[in-house]
């Protein structure tokens, strides 16, 4: 990385959502790169505020700078329209209030032009909040360097730390090889890009921090959680994406380690079920539509008893009912994967 000439062009992809309060400052962020040959392309989504605006004129004065539009709701879509419209074949991703040092661009492009195999390549970030605590993830779950596919895929399921797009760099082939971001989740979309990456793809863990996430109150997720209170996320995530489109791309194949979505799911619906304030009757109704839909996926009508005797449990018989679930998931699933094996060879 010697000849400024010859760099290739890093498309940085910002979706914006009524961020007239951070446009200027993360501009200077960006200026500041050290690594020259980029272009600035931000989406907006929607804003009512002067976002737009201050886009236009730092367009008049930078010829990087690019603006497009995207109606549909959400960071994901938008970031789409983003590298859909970028012309490099790399693209990264900053969040308009986020904070990055000068060398962001430069750390994560000198690890992913260094192998031709490595596609996507990612670095720490630390959260910061506003009343103020300092937060830096637990990332030892990642190996550092080089992870083949899909060896991070079962560590990116369990949501205890995940690749933000703040953090990421990555080929633009390999981001459209798997349909970018997903248009229909408000919030984890990022995980579940970074999943879909990591069952086909090579990625590079990096052990820097590259990015500075603001967590205020305004935040997607903030407001998500304050307008969704009742709402498990993880479990909302794990049924409405994760459990079908691992079932439906038969991923068991992939890696026999994925079938933690099944855990992950008796879990999560327990964690829902205990939260709703509901009679005897409705969550016995609820469970039973909830396992009736899992069960399209693979999961048995035989949790059903357990899940609800769990549910009622105090913490003590339901941190052991989980342990006990856990042990019998696994077997099950052992099973199931014995008998689907016979049945083919008969």
């Amino acid at each position: 990385m010697t000849d400024l000439n010859t760099l290739p062009l890093v498309s940085i992809i910002i979706p914006v959502y009524n961020g007239e309060k951070f446009i200027d400052e993360l501009y200077n962020y960006i200026f500041k790169q050290d690594y020259p040959n980029i272009e600035i392309i931000f989406v907006d989504n929607n804003s009512d505020d002067r976002s737009v605006e201050l886009i236009n004129n730092l367009k008049n004065n930078d010829s990087r700078v690019k603006i497009y539009f995207e109606n549909k709701q959400g960071a994901g879509a938008a970031r789409n329209t983003g590298v859909y419209r970028s012309t490099g074949e790399i693209i990264t991703f900053f969040d308009v209030d986020d904070i990055y040092p000068s060398d962001k661009i430069s750390s994560l492009a000198k690890i992913i032009f260094s192998q031709n195999n490595i596609d996507m390549v990612f670095g720490k970030i630390i959260a910061h909040y506003d009343y103020g605590k300092k937060y830096l993830p637990d990332y030892s779950t990642f190996n550092e360097g080089l992870n083949n596919p899909p060896c991070l895929a079962s560590a990116i399921l369990n949501f205890a730390v995940g690749a933000g797009p703040p953090t990421i760099m990555c080929k633009k082939d390999a981001f459209n090889s798997v349909g970018g971001f997903e248009n229909d989740m408000l919030i984890g979309e990022d995980i579940a890009f970074v999943f879909k990456l990591s069952l086909n793809h090579s990625i590079y863990f990096l052990p820097k921090v590259v990015a500075e996430s603001k967590r205020h109150y305004n935040s997607t997720m903030a407001r998500y959680k304050r307008e969704n209170p009742l709402i498990n996320i993880f479990y909302d995530q794990y049924k409405h994406f994760y459990l079908p489109y691992i079932f439906k791309n038969n991923l068991f194949k992939v890696s026999k380690n994925l079938s933690i979505i099944y855990l992950y799911c008796i879990k999560g619906l327990v964690e829902q079920t205990r939260k709703y304030n509901y009679s005897i009757i409705m969550r016995m109704n609820y469970l039973y539509s909830e396992i009736k839909y899992l069960n399209k996926y693979g999961l048995s009508f035989f949790y059903f008893p357990l899940l609800l005797f769990t549910t009622y449990a105090n913490q003590f018989f339901y941190k052991v009912m989980i342990k006990i679930i856990s042990i019998i998931q696994i077997y099950d699933f052992k099973i199931n994967q014995y008998l689907k094996i016979k049945n083919v060879r008969s």
